[in-house]
């Protein structure tokens, strides 16, 4: 996998002044500390959104399938019956032939029919105002009356985000509400997204239609997080919002995409010893300050560090939660990290135990439960316990996305599933991941998109492209540069 990093600079004199400045965090450790207690025990959905956060680690509701979300029926929330009943420590087995869903969690066996407004909690009925049903192959079940009656659980409800805690951690809007606004925003279906363009030196934004919503002004940009972009005019670094409002001028020489309300800023050339990284919110509030030579982006509520002194983990306050001799070591996925070198790999749990003996000659991320590793010259997946559930024959292979992982076999590209059944067959030059139901391919010097039967979508025909993002992939052809939609229209030229 590959991150991608924009490097920022501007005038020196002000790289000199930033040496000499002191910073003092502008939130106290209490305040932070109770902002992370918020995310232990919770469960996070939104309605439309196939994101969610158990204990403040992302994962998908069903990685196999991206358009399996929470709806509404009848002004009633509907939530898949297996992913939270799991979450809470519940196990869900289906009977085909009634159509019954029976969870058993603690000391409750539940016997759920489809489309009847009835459960059965210890045989005990118990009415419900709209039945359980099946959507995309899964059962889905009215929000209150399963996590109350069932689970025992409190419920915030508010503007289609759904926050699932213990009764003696519930939440109250009104006492919460800066906090619950920022979560809403961590999902990308409750933020407008715009995309990058250059013309003649400036940067600038479109919507998903190709209309120019922010004209090029900018001498440098990033992409949309979380509602804001940083950009940079006239030797000043600031974050704008999709309406070209500067929400606060950052005053640093580098900055980050914002990443669970946190992003960093960096003080300093990248070329100069003395370079200083602030971690900060939404309004720009500087949260701590520290000399780290390294920080990168917040995932699954922490964020890796090194300086001469110390190499770890952070949390939200900047302070040191988890101290790490071994390098390198990797950002958080799924609640895992990656550690050690060539030959030595291994993982790390979020509290900094390690989980997976260091043993792999390569590893990759965890990626839909599954990470992607190499030993003794053969790849194959293990699972979050160390254990092999997945061999492949490939020559080499990559991680799983929307559940079809590439492998390298007699020296072209194809695709597996999660069986291992090899379901698009190897024959092309090059690839990128799946997203939003496509995938690049390239063969011969051309590139195009097939769909996850293999099926061509849009021909090979361009120099480079992007994956899809939020409904619209970047594309060059005969040096144009292109915005293109899933049927391969060019929605935008540049």
């Amino acid at each position: 996998m590959i991150k991608k990093y924009k490097k920022i600079s501007i005038l020196v004199i002000i790289a000199i002044i930033m040496q000499f400045v002191s910073f003092e965090p502008m939130y106290s450790p209490i305040e932070v500390k109770a902002y992370e207690d918020k995310l232990n025990n919770v469960v996070i959905l939104n309605i439309g959104s196939s994101d969610a956060y158990i204990n403040n680690i992302r994962t998908k509701i069903n990685y196999s399938t991206p358009d399996l979300v929470p709806y509404t029926k009848d002004d009633r929330a509907m939530i898949p019956l297996r992913f939270v009943s799991e979450c809470f420590g519940g196990s869900v087995s289906w009977d085909e032939s009634s159509s019954i869903a029976t969870i058993n969690i603690g000391e409750k066996v539940v016997k759920i029919p489809m489309y009847r407004k009835i459960m059965y909690v210890n045989d005990i009925p118990v009415s419900m105002d709209v039945p359980a049903e099946i959507n995309k192959e899964s059962a889905f079940i009215p929000l209150r009356k399963f996590v109350e009656d069932v689970l025992d659980k409190n419920i915030l409800y508010n503007d289609g985000v759904i926050i699932i805690s213990n009764k003696e951690s519930s939440l109250d809007y009104e006492a919460e509400k800066n906090f619950i606004e920022e979560v809403k925003l961590w999902f990308p279906e409750n933020n407008t997204y715009l995309f990058c363009f250059e013309e003649n030196g400036k940067y600038g934004y479109i919507n998903a239609m190709g209309q120019v919503v922010i004209k090029p002004h900018y001498d440098f940009a990033s992409d949309f997080s979380e509602g804001l972009a940083y950009v940079g005019k006239s030797g000043n670094v600031s974050y704008i919002d999709c309406n070209d409002n500067i929400q606060f001028t950052a005053n640093s020489d580098g900055a980050g995409d914002f990443c669970q309300g946190r992003a960093w800023l960096r003080y300093g050339s990248i070329t100069r010893p003395g370079m200083k990284y602030s971690l900060i919110d939404r309004s720009g509030k500087t949260i701590s300050y520290e000399k780290f030579d390294y920080v990168s982006d917040f995932s699954n509520g922490l964020a890796a560090i090194t300086t001469n002194e110390k190499k770890g983990y952070i949390n939200f306050a900047g302070d040191l939660v988890i101290q790490l001799q071994d390098l390198p070591f990797h950002d958080f996925h799924e609640g895992m990290a990656r550690m050690g070198i060539n030959g030595n790999e291994g993982y790390i749990d979020i509290k900094g135990n390690l989980a997976i003996n260091k043993k792999f000659d390569y590893a990759l991320d965890f990626s839909e439960g599954l990470a992607l590793v190499k030993d003794n010259g053969v790849w194959y997946f293990i699972d979050k316990e160390g254990k092999t559930v997945l061999n492949t024959e490939a020559s080499s292979a990559d991680s799983f996305s929307e559940g079809m992982a590439a492998v390298y076999i007699n020296d072209k590209w194809g695709f597996i599933n999660k069986k291992g059944d090899v379901v698009i067959t190897p024959q092309y030059n090059s690839f990128c991941k799946f997203s939003e139901g496509l995938a690049a391919v390239k063969v011969g010097k051309m590139w195009g998109f097939i769909d996850k039967n293999g099926n061509t979508i849009v021909k090979p025909q361009f120099e480079s492209v992007e994956s899809f993002k939020n409904g619209l992939a970047k594309a060059n052809i005969g040096g144009k540069h292109l915005f293109i939609d899933h049927n391969g229209n060019t929605v935008f030229t540049y």
